[in-house]
């Protein structure tokens, strides 16, 4: 047995007599070992890798276990690498066609190990890669000795447009799973294909098993195609995660001779329960999550496209914006869509970035200086990555620089796909951010992405999938590249709204757009659950007041963000001085706590929100060794709310808002609050 302990984890390994390296599990390091039946060891393989040709061990369906490659891997060795976000261990392994190194990074201060696969031709011909597994763990839970139904549980976050961060939470028999005598041809999976990575489901999941007090919370670090699964092998259930593959999203990679293939980044964080396991995720996302400086304090940011002017600017429209943003406290002002077109329509015209002068006759550089004569920074929306059909630029460029499928563009909502692997796209999208930042001094920009391109382009690839995945590495490269240009620039990450919230997006961008809702009743739901898929400290939440909502459900627009990020628009500009209020109010109180968002753990007393079910009452605390704040709204009828903390606070006090009577009390495991329709608070506990 190899047993690998860091940061109060264990990881099990066992080298079998044939040379052959099986992974057991992950577990608390002071919990006993698992034990493995010496008949089920075989199928406890520490890696899954499908080459062209191969032989297949078993009757699978299209389940990811069970590849030769073109036979089971070798163990040669194993290292420790320190690194500078853990330490990470190295296990060598080969066939007679390729060398492989798994790689277990034990993330610093968290129970989170990040995993991935290297593999090289080491032979003199090439071979077609179908599958690489990031992490292959087997051993979940014994399917014979347990009541699967009953015992273990998945939960799976889906995400659609305008409905965000919906986790179902159900056994895997009500998931579709059951398993036979032999063996299941099914599996419970998620998968994505495509430029919107998080379009269907985030890349993630968590499996656990209540009685045991045990869960494992994954991730997988792709912005375009991945996928996950979850089946019996043997008698035991396995989790793989992966990036793209053939099977799952037309990907296939023509390996050459002493050419290496590294798969995508997955990491997996293990706990007692969802909450746990949570705390654990998001402290690794600190990790790795990409921060400039000039957004340390949480900045607090107008823009001017949900509720408000709609893509529809211009300078008239524009100024009491700016003074209202400025009023009420913000401190990045943001010119959405529409600012380069004329009203004929924004859509299908993107490409030269240059100001409508049927929009600011007066030059565009004059709205940016009533911005900062207001105290703000400027910020600005483009969409690099694609171009509009109608654009003037199109011509400029040839099939190379876009996507291309069976020899013609691919053309999705008037627009083609930029292949960001393509230099002269690269050197057209970077002289525009130059010109922009150069002309009006912007410190900020929303890059949005409002298609999704489809399976990949057959320019310069093996496949479809294969330049899917690596124009989507180049995409993040080039951001990197405009980073280090301008470190202080916040870059937003905007797609749709929340169709690319992945955590290969958010290593490389400031901060995240969560949705495209602008109806509150949706918003109050997805506000709470967004910090389960994104760190608080990037998750942006629109507060939109609205001229016709009660002072309380003014009110509950702010709470939606506190201890996340506020993206104030609506109609602000338009509120009654009694609603301006209650707003200000907010924005002060978010301003004397936003130096802890990023200390806080998110954990959920009442169970993660989700919009599958007619839940009234959502609630998300946020904690640490020295703090604790609970946010709670209610979209029903007046209630008493019950919120169990698991102990007696000394005392609890609504911070915000406090010009609205609400009935608070504590009892020895928490609160009871009472609040009435479309009323939110924030509580601070001691």
């Amino acid at each position: 047995m190899i047993i690998i302990k860091e940061n109060g984890l264990a990881l099990y390994f066992e080298v079998s007599e044939k040379n052959n390296l099986y992974f057991y599990g992950i577990k608390d390091e002071s919990a006993p070992e698992p034990i493995i039946e010496d008949a089920a060891k075989a199928n406890c393989t520490a890696v899954e890798i499908r080459t062209t040709g191969a032989n297949t061990a078993r009757h699978l369906g299209e389940k990811s276990v069970g590849f030769l490659c073109p036979e089971l891997p070798e163990y040669i060795s194993h290292e420790a690498i320190d690194t500078k976000i853990g330490k990470q261990y190295v296990f060598n392994l080969k066939t007679s066609l390729l060398k492989i190194k798994l790689n277990y990074l034990f993330a610093k201060g968290c129970n989170t190990i990040r995993a991935w696969t290297e593999v090289t031709n080491i032979s003199d011909t090439d071979v077609g890669l179908e599958y690489v597994s990031s992490f292959a763990l087997t051993g979940l839970a014994d399917v014979k000795k347990q009541a699967v139904d009953l015992d273990c549980r998945l939960m799976i976050p889906h995400n659609g447009w305008c409905r965000e961060f919906n986790w179902s939470d159900l056994s895997l028999g009500e998931h579709g799973y059951h398993f036979n005598q032999v063996a299941a041809t099914n599996r419970i999976y998620a998968s994505n294909t495509g430029t919107w990575s998080t379009k269907d489901s985030l890349p993630m999941g968590c499996f656990y098993t209540p009685s045991k007090e045990e869960a494992f919370l994954w991730q997988i670090e792709s912005n375009t195609s991945w996928s996950w699964e979850i089946s019996d092998s043997g008698n035991l259930l396995y989790l793989r995660l992966s990036g793209p593959s053939e099977v799952y999203n037309g990907w296939w990679k023509k390996l050459l001779p002493g050419q290496t293939f590294e798969s995508t980044k997955a990491a997996v964080s293990y706990g007692k329960d969802f909450d746990t396991a949570l705390a654990e995720m998001t402290a690794y996302r600190r990790l790795i999550a990409h921060r400039v400086e000039s957004d340390r304090h949480h900045p607090v940011i107008f823009n001017d496209y949900m509720g408000c002017l709609n893509a529809d600017p211009n300078t008239e429209k524009l100024i009491p914006q700016i003074d209202a943003a400025a009023e009420a406290g913000c401190e990045i002002f943001v010119i959405d869509a529409g600012w380069y077109a004329d009203a004929s329509g924004w859509w299908g015209t993107i490409g030269a970035y240059e100001e409508s002068t049927e929009r600011f006759p007066g030059g565009f550089k004059k709205v940016f200086d009533h911005i900062r004569q207001k105290g703000m920074r400027p910020g600005l929306w483009v969409e690099p990555e694609d171009i509009g059909i109608g654009s003037e630029k199109v011509a400029e460029f040839d099939d190379d620089a876009f996507f291309v499928r069976h020899g013609v563009r691919v053309t999705e909502r008037g627009r083609h796909q930029f292949d960001m692997r393509n230099e002269k796209v690269r050197a057209h999208l970077t002289a525009i951010i130059e010109r922009l930042v150069a002309d009006y001094g912007i410190e900020y920009f929303k890059f949005d992405y409002n298609i999704d391109a489809g399976v990949g382009t057959e320019r310069n690839s093996d496949s479809f999938g294969d330049g899917l995945y690596e124009s989507g590495l180049a995409a993040v490269k080039w951001i990197d590249d405009i980073q280090a240009k301008y470190p202080n620039l916040i870059i937003e990450n905007c797609s749709s709204g929340g169709m690319r919230a992945d955590y290969m997006q958010l290593q490389h961008y400031s901060v995240q757009s969560t949705t495209d809702v602008w109806e509150n009743r949706h918003m109050v739901q997805l506000a709470a659950a967004a910090p389960t898929g994104v760190l608080p400290e990037q998750a942006c939440i629109w507060c939109l007041p609205r001229t016709e909502f009660s002072d309380a459900e003014i009110a509950s627009t702010l709470v939606n963000a506190m201890f996340r990020r506020i993206h104030l628009s609506g109609k602000t500009a338009w509120l009654s001085e009694e609603q301006k209020a209650i707003l200000h109010e907010g924005i002060k109180v978010y301003k004397s706590t936003r130096h802890l968002v990023d200390k806080l753990l998110p954990f959920y007393p009442l169970g993660i929100p989700s919009a599958a079910s007619d839940q009234k009452v959502h609630c998300v605390g946020f904690k640490n060794e020295d703090n604790c704040f609970i946010t709670v709204t209610n979209m029903g009828d007046v209630r008493e709310i019950t919120v169990s903390l698991g102990f007696k606070p000394e005392n609890a006090e609504v911070i915000y808002p406090t010009s609205i009577p609400c009935k608070l009390s504590t009892t020895d495991n928490g609160l009871n609050v009472t609040l009435k329709t479309k009323q939110g608070v924030v509580i601070k506990i001691k």
